[in-house]
């Protein structure tokens, strides 16, 4: 378990990472384990436990005794993470020694093993479980990425907890990007993200079959889609970008209320979207270009309200060559910085952030 100490703030203040190296550093603003604090502190209330893919691999923050937890699952062999709606299993998706072969387990937060089974292909998204925890939703390219053209016949399969193919969803033959991505609703139905054609609901896992909710027409002749969708706690919205703007949208879970949360030129959300436990904010992770896998990366706090909210921009945050001629002078009443600050560097903000976020 890491200590530190734990700092909210508004992005008003300079930050700026002294090492490239994933998993160190410090910075400008708040040196690693000093508690150093440049700005005021909104006062946000935030409860509930943020579970994360960190610098170490599987971690987590339980909000109300803010100190970094290390999971017991490292960045090798993690590929990726989903966090029951009750906050007490987790699905992770498990790089395995054969090429083609990965595992999908569950484990709970003890680090105890609850079921383990493998897939023969690459998933293509997030594994997650039902709110009764019965059906596991995953993604997979059963046929391996080098064996067949990108994009064709992937799948999304419903899986009991054993492994147990329940259901294989497959695309037409038009679309060449099956299943860009889902999300479990509060009841128990699936949200389905089909590429090219709109956002659906399975209102029966198991029995029926895709129903349109909302097509996103740009024009005439084209459809975006929506990607990294997540339910509200109260079941009535659904959050998600667009495959053409990649902003932040929120929209009720019938199809209707469409409003654009965030905008901005150069800044993208780029996955990990999370509901609070209480509905007031979503935390997302964000890039600004030119972003790699390392630099001009953040994880930003948005609250849930907002409206067409500016994001900043990222790059020359957390770019430790970065020289800045003025002060970082950002300021927003909408969009916050996520940061925590220990002798291991920064472990959400900064260098090597990743997508996977989890609120409960």
């Amino acid at each position: 378990m890491y200590t530190g100490k734990w700092v909210w703030r508004l992005i008003a203040v300079t930050v700026i990472a002294s090492s490239a190296a994933c998993g160190g550093g410090g910075s400008g603003g708040a040196a690693p384990g000093t508690g150093e604090i440049n700005g005021d502190l909104p006062n946000m209330g935030l409860q509930g436990t943020l579970y994360y893919f960190g610098t170490s691999g599987f971690e987590s923050i339980d909000l109300t005794n803010p100190v970094i937890k290390n999971m017991g699952v490292g960045r090798p062999p993690l590929l990726a993470l989903s966090t029951s709606n009750d906050g007490t299993e987790h699905t992770l998706n498990i790089r395995t020694d054969q090429v083609f072969f990965e595992k999908i387990v569950i484990m709970d937060n003890h680090e105890k093993v609850i079921s383990s089974f493998s897939i023969e292909s690459y998933a293509t998204g997030l594994a997650q479980q039902s709110p009764d925890k019965q059906f596991i939703a995953a993604g997979v390219e059963p046929y391996g990425f080098y064996n067949i053209p990108y994009g064709r016949a992937r799948e999304l399969r419903i899986y009991d907890r054993s492994g147990t193919i329940l259901r294989d969803i497959e695309d037409d033959e038009e679309n060449n990007w099956i299943h860009s991505s889902w999300a479990w609703t509060q009841d128990g139905r699936l949200l389905i993200s089909f590429s090219k054609r709109g956002l659906y609901i399975l209102d029966d896992v198991l029995g029926s079959q895709p129903r349109l909710l909302k097509s996103f027409m740009r024009s005439s002749d084209s459809i975006t889609t929506p990607l990294y969708m997540t339910v509200s706690p109260d079941n009535t919205k659904v959050a998600f970008t667009l495959y053409d703007d990649r902003q932040l949208y929120v929209m009720n879970l019938d199809g209707t209320g469409l409003v654009q949360i965030t905008k901005s030129d150069i800044t993208v959300i780029t996955g990990g979207i999370a509901w609070s436990p209480d509905g007031q904010f979503l935390a997302v992770t964000a890039a600004s270009f030119p972003a790699n896998i390392c630099l001009g990366r953040d994880t930003l706090l948005i609250r849930s309200v907002a409206k067409n909210a500016e994001l900043p921009d990222l790059w020359g945050h957390t770019n430790p060559e970065y020289t800045w001629d003025s002060p970082y002078n950002f300021q927003s009443d909408d969009v916050f910085q996520l940061e925590y600050v220990s002798d291991s560097g920064y472990l959400i903000h900064g260098l090597c952030v990743h997508e996977n976020l989890s609120w409960r």
